[in-house]
């Protein structure tokens, strides 16, 4: 939404909530987690494309 390339839990959580979805802002910082591989608590564009390709789940070698 601040159009850096990034997905912070916070702009996931608006866009959840935009869409009608329930989570709360915790909920949203533990998906970021799952797929953060660089540990720079955002997702980028290569690990959206991870996490797409392999169905929406965080991909095998980030767990």
């Amino acid at each position: 939404m601040d159009k850096n390339g990034l997905i912070s839990a916070g702009e996931l959580h608006a866009v959840m909530k935009m869409l009608g979805l329930k989570s709360s802002l915790g909920d949203c910082k533990k998906m970021i987690r799952q797929v953060d591989q660089d540990g720079d608590g955002s997702v980028n564009f290569e690990e959206f494309k991870k996490m797409m390709s392999s169905g929406g789940r965080a991909p095998p070698s980030a767990a």
